[in-house]
């Protein structure tokens, strides 16, 4: 009752809080005090509370994001759009090959990755992105021996000269993957990471390279080179959400993480 809350305070305070006569309650000079003092510090309990409930909500999220090359294109409409509707959020975004872009996160240098398998570093999560991956050409000179052909076997990459990604790229290590499965040595005459640079080698150079069917649509290059389905079981690669094991996931976070997973907004 409010008697036993009124009494139990006064033993507290140990001080009267209220004069009694008859049917009339005073406030007593103690009591007088505390309506005055506590009455603020009631008012800024129940501000600190509120404060506390939405701590957060207009503090600055800072998300660093990796992409894969190939995929960039796709997702920045939907980064875009993100940040339009999440104006407390501020995306750094960074484009590199999957195992350079594992390292990174590996290293705690980005927070997310938008990257292929196969998983390369043991410290992070990587989970696929429903129906997303992309296939593997044989890029070829219009000139050379297989131009001709409608698919290319892994079989007929031995004796090529290739022009390929580094390491730093899933298709550099790719490569040598498939050329170990076949039982041959690649003879790798020109290395690099430049897109451009690689297919607009390859005439000169009379090499071949392995790309993503992917770039044909936004690389500018010459018209004189065969884009050529590679038929081998590992040439669709998958492409997945990387993030380190004990990553802090803010609510804003998630929620870019969730809408990456459904390639919607």
């Amino acid at each position: 009752t409010l008697s036993t809350s009124i009494k139990k305070l006064e033993d507290d305070l140990n001080h009267p809080l209220f004069f009694k006569e008859k049917n009339t309650l005073t406030l007593t000079p103690a009591g007088k005090m505390l309506n005055e003092r506590g009455g603020k510090l009631l008012l800024e309990f129940d501000k600190l509370t509120e404060d506390i409930q939405h701590y957060g909500e207009n503090q600055k999220t800072y998300i660093r994001l990796g992409m894969t090359t190939v995929f960039a294109r796709k997702f920045m409409p939907l980064i875009s759009q993100f940040l339009i509707t999440h104006q407390n959020c501020d995306i750094t975004l960074r484009q590199g090959g999957s195992p350079e872009l594992q390292r990174a996160l590996a290293n705690n240098e980005i927070d997310l990755g938008i990257i292929s398998f196969p998983k390369f570093e043991k410290n992070i999560d990587l989970e696929p992105i429903n129906n997303l991956s992309y296939h593997i050409c044989v890029v070829v000179p219009y000139k050379h021996p297989l131009s001709q052909e409608t698919v290319i076997y892994t079989d007929q990459l031995k004796d090529q000269r290739f022009a390929s990604f580094s390491k730093k790229y899933t298709l550099g290590k790719h490569l040598e993957y498939l050329a170990k499965s076949a039982n041959f040595t690649p003879n790798i005459v020109y290395s690099g990471d430049n897109i451009s640079v690689l297919l607009n080698s390859l005439e000169d150079m009379n090499a071949i390279s392995l790309m993503a069917i992917e770039y044909k649509s936004f690389v500018k290059c010459s018209s004189n080179l065969h884009w050529i389905p590679l038929i081998d079981p590992n040439s669709q690669i998958q492409i997945g959400l990387a993030h380190t094991k004990h990553f802090f996931m803010t609510d804003s976070i998630r929620e870019l993480i969730n809408i990456l997973h459904s390639n919607k907004l």
